[in-house]
């Protein structure tokens, strides 16, 4: 199984830092939560990852060799990305769509290949929707479909951006679940998410990034502290402990302008 690697990363856009000296690993049977504020640089790590953004410097190494070392055909069969806003902008069949993650392979019209994106669909619960039109499926099976599409790749490193953002709780629950399942499996998972009640529950390892620095990493109760919460984002968190889980939930806001508005109460 692969490992990750971004060391001392730093990338600069429209003259501002969005990243700056982060590193930071993913190694197989992890579960990494990458969260942080709007503009934290989440996305640009995830995007470095895989080639599409390059680092001013530092350098993002697989199983210890620079990304670049690797062919992109055995890259792409190694790491499954999923973009914060994927598009689907033609109306081909959801199946047809999914079995685009066996490009790597060259083997969609195999039975390897079609197991695999039979497999996929099944996994985030969509085969009844493998003929349907990607482009007349709603905003949520749509993020399912383009989930699936990365599961079909079957690569030992899954980088997900924002998976959650257009799914109902009974979706979300359920892809953590299969998130949870995959890092058991041995795969290295990496998302990036905004609900910090879904990164404490699920997440075996959380990195905390603000203005482009890496503020935090470890366990949840570590890198989800309150002096981190209130250094990041500025919130105060509620915390309990429901059927021997920690339960963390962002409760105030605790900047200026809402401090004014609870003395004005």
């Amino acid at each position: 199984m692969s490992r990750l690697e971004w060391r001392g990363l730093a990338l600069t856009r429209g003259g501002r830092p969005a990243l700056d000296g982060v590193t930071l690993t993913l190694a197989p049977g992890e579960l990494l939560g990458i969260v942080g504020p709007n503009g934290a640089g989440k996305s640009a790590l995830l995007r470095c990852a895989v080639g599409l953004d390059r680092p001013g410097a530092g350098a993002v190494r697989l199983d210890g060799r620079t990304l670049a070392d690797w062919p992109a055909a055995e890259r792409a069969r190694r790491i499954a990305y999923l973009p914060q806003s994927a598009e689907a902008p033609w109306p081909i069949p959801v199946a047809a769509a999914v079995a685009l993650g066996r490009l790597p392979h060259g083997d969609a019209d195999r039975p390897a290949g079609r197991a695999a994106v039979a497999a996929a669909l099944a996994a985030v619960g969509i085969e009844s929707l493998a003929k349907r039109a990607l482009t007349a499926l709603s905003g949520g099976e749509r993020a399912l479909a383009l989930l699936a599409r990365a599961l079909a790749v079957e690569a030992d490193l899954l980088l997900l951006d924002e998976p959650l953002a257009a799914l109902d709780p009974h979706h979300q629950l359920a892809v953590l679940d299969l998130l949870a399942a995959q890092a058991a499996a041995g795969r290295a998972v990496g998302l990036v998410l905004h609900d910090l009640t879904l990164a404490a529950r699920f997440c075996s390892r959380v990195a905390l990034l603000a203005g482009g620095r890496l503020r935090a990493d470890g366990p949840p109760a570590v890198a989800l502290s309150d002096a981190l919460l209130a250094e990041a984002y500025a919130i105060r968190a509620h915390r309990a402990e429901i059927e021997g889980e920690a339960l963390l939930v962002p409760w105030r806001r605790e900047d200026a302008g809402s401090a004014r508005t609870r003395q004005g109460r």
